[in-house]
């Protein structure tokens, strides 16, 4: 099996790699159709049926000058992620597409780096990097 490390990922809203990311997360999930009917004692499902669907999120060190990839962020937003967990080399895997920004929110403290935190929804598919 092969290992990486999380800190060689990359993020990227289009071409630009997002800054100061310390983690993301990316599920794809669907229920599929019930088919109920009288008389049942177990519950049956139409195959292939399932509607996906995706959502994530992505946190980073809140980093005002990045306008590419934190600043692209905004709440609404349509942009084209890209989600590199190996990182940037030809042949790692991948995981990309076009995602609305479902909200945004930023934290801080006494102790600590403020941060940024970003959700989204929208499907991504798995790839390689060219």
């Amino acid at each position: 099996m092969a290992a990486f490390v999380g800190r060689q990922g990359v993020v990227k809203i289009g071409a630009s790699a997002v800054a100061e990311v310390t983690e993301w997360s990316y599920e794809e999930s669907g229920d599929p159709l019930a088919k109920p009917r009288l008389g049942m004692t177990a519950m049956e499902y139409l195959p292939n049926s399932a509607l996906t669907e995706g959502s994530g999120s992505i946190t980073c060190h809140f980093d005002p000058d990045d306008s590419t990839g934190q600043g692209a962020m905004t709440h609404g937003a349509s942009v084209s992620l890209v989600l590199q967990p190996e990182g940037a080399a030809t042949g790692d895997v991948e995981f990309s597409g076009t995602v609305e920004i479902s909200s945004v929110s930023w934290s801080g403290g006494a102790e600590g780096i403020p941060s940024a935190a970003f959700s989204y929804r929208g499907e991504l598919t798995r790839g390689t990097v060219a």
